[in-house]
């Protein structure tokens, strides 16, 4: 694991679990969307897909992020940062009885 790859994206993580306290009406909501280009999901904006994070990650951290380097490093993090993890298979994997996980749904708290 790259030590400052990995601290990057919990230094993320961290600032991405206060983004959404407060934010109450839809402008704020909006306003939130537009800052990290990132869907916060539920009821309480507490749940972002692992997918968007990477894509929030390559353009405002370092462009060498990788949807996969995440897929690898947030089970490996998430008890540190109190996070749950949801994984997601593709759908033609769904049979599979060795099925990969594609995609995280992070809820942050």
């Amino acid at each position: 694991m790259d030590k400052i790859k990995a601290n990057i994206v919990i230094e993320t993580l961290q600032e991405l679990k206060s983004a959404p306290i407060g934010v109450n009406t839809d402008s704020e909501y909006k306003e939130l969307i537009n800052r990290y280009n990132v869907m916060f999901l539920g009821s309480k904006f507490n749940i972002i897909n692992s997918l968007e994070l990477a894509h929030y990650l390559k353009l405002n951290k370092d462009p060498s992020f990788s949807h996969e380097y995440l897929i690898k490093l947030l089970p490996e993090i998430k008890d540190a940062l109190s996070l749950k993890l949801e994984g997601q298979i593709k759908l033609e994997d769904a049979d599979k009885a060795d099925r990969e996980i594609s995609n995280y749904l992070i809820h942050l708290f």
